[in-house]
């Protein structure tokens, strides 16, 4: 039961029994005097049967010595009623006497009122001072342990402070990872930056000393590289910031897939492999086809370096979502690389020389927004996989 309802249930019974008492009182006065006018008129009534002159007299006796107080009221028919008398008549005396204890039974109730109502601001008091201890400590970074849960109408706020303080914390721990992932990146960058730059400072000396084409072409490569390097930085933290607009149009996944392989068919490995896409009639999804094709060719990319001589791409759909697998028959993936895979400049135990490790991250996060993920397993039968999945809802 919340304090509310204790307070409230304080309250009525203590009103009830007040009212009680009152109207226990009020009857047991009307009793007694009724009792007492019934004596009385069948008194008047012998003594004037016996004493008939002196019938006024004795009226006269009885009203001076009554205590009249005609306020209460019987339907009682008594002999008194002939000469304008009736029970309440008799009921002034009693009720004045029984006023002192009257006034004190209620003035304890009072207090009980009182009392009990100063336990339960009492109470409320405690309760949000705990409540506001326990936020300035959070204030202060302070450790601090959870309060007990209590029944009560303060119960809902504190179940709220809980749930803002630990969306706080997870704020909190989300923006110093962020931060330190910042940091990260910022390093790796430098690191991704500093072979190129020094190569470049190289070939600019050797061509200051010697007129040799190769050294052009050498340094050719290394700007082609940084610019690669600069557009994928670029786009990447336009998706971290969330302004990397996306269409929403139906993309057929075979279209999509033969644009992503055509535009490979120019990298020298190509030219080595046989590349196996099944159509599987139309299926669609909701998406960008232009981002989409970026990221499967990244994916399909991947599985050109480490394929020996096939690459296989597969697509099915069903009620909950489409499935797209894109395998080789390499080595596959290093156990201990698959949890890293797709993370920003990682660079697996298989790497191959040339890549700066921000290719599969695009590809993750490109798939993420458009309502899909990615996964990347082993095959049983051997060889790197890559399985992607764009929900129906």
């Amino acid at each position: 039961m919340e304090k509310r309802d204790i307070k409230l249930g304080v309250t009525v019974i203590l009103m009830g029994a007040l009212l009680s008492g009152l109207l226990v009182m009020s009857l047991g006065a009307m009793h007694y005097a009724d009792s007492q006018y019934s004596i009385l008129s069948s008194l008047a009534q012998q003594l004037i049967s016996k004493y008939p002159k002196d019938e006024q007299n004795i009226i006269r006796m009885i009203k001076e010595n009554s205590g009249l107080y005609p306020e209460l009221w019987t339907d009682k028919v008594n002999y008194l009623d002939l000469y304008g008398y009736e029970a309440q008549d008799f009921a002034k005396e009693y009720v004045r006497k029984m006023f002192p204890a009257v006034i004190f039974g209620t003035c304890m109730i009072i207090a009980l009122v009182f009392a009990a109502c100063y336990i339960v601001r009492k109470g409320e008091r405690e309760r949000i001072s705990d409540l506001t201890r326990y936020l300035e400590r959070l204030n202060l970074g302070r450790e601090v342990t959870i309060l007990p849960g209590k029944e009560d109408y303060l119960s809902g706020l504190q179940d709220e402070i809980y749930k803002t303080v630990t969306t706080l914390y997870r704020t909190k721990e989300n923006a110093i990872a962020v931060k330190e992932n910042y940091a990260e990146n910022l390093a790796n960058i430098a690191h991704q930056m500093k072979t190129p730059l020094t190569s470049m400072s190289l070939m600019t000396q050797l061509l200051r000393t010697n007129d040799k084409v190769e050294y052009v072409e050498l340094l050719q490569k290394q700007i082609e590289r940084l610019t690669k390097l600069e557009e994928a930085l670029l786009l990447l933290s336009k998706i971290d910031a969330g302004v990397m607009p996306l269409e929403k149009e139906e993309v057929d996944v075979y279209t999509l897939l033969q644009l992503s392989v055509e535009g490979l068919e120019q990298l020298p490995v190509a030219k080595t492999l046989e590349i196996k896409l099944a159509d599987h009639g139309a299926v669609s999804y909701a998406g960008d086809m232009e981002w989409s094709i970026e990221a499967f060719s990244n994916l399909i990319k991947n599985c050109m370096e480490y394929a020996t001589k096939l690459v296989t791409i597969e697509y099915l759909q069903n009620p909950l979502y489409i499935e797209i697998k894109i395998w080789d028959d390499g080595p596959g993936f290093a156990k201990q690389d698959i949890p890293h895979i797709f993370e920003q400049f990682y660079r697996g135990e298989r790497a191959k020389e040339g890549g700066i490790g921000i290719g599969l991250a695009l590809a993750k996060s490109l798939i993420t927004m458009q309502n899909g993920c990615v996964e990347a397993i082993n095959i049983p039968a051997g060889g790197a996989c890559f399985a992607v999945r764009f929900y129906c809802h």
